[in-house]
């Protein structure tokens, strides 16, 4: 999470690329999160997909 006096400036952004690209490097293939209510699109616009509530967890 960014303090809200640093969002909207690519921080949160910067860590979850670079968070991706060690995963990627580790040949980690499946990321899960759990986000807060409303914060959806900023990890959607990272490529994480939305999960049906009904779909089990892996």
């Amino acid at each position: 999470m960014v303090h809200t006096d640093f969002q909207r400036k690519g921080i949160g952004t910067i860590g979850m690329e670079t968070l991706l690209k060690h995963c990627q490097q580790e040949n980690i293939k499946w990321v899960q999160l759990f986000c807060a209510k409303g914060k959806q699109s900023f990890y959607q616009k990272l490529w994480f997909k939305k999960r049906d509530a009904k779909m089990p967890l892996e």
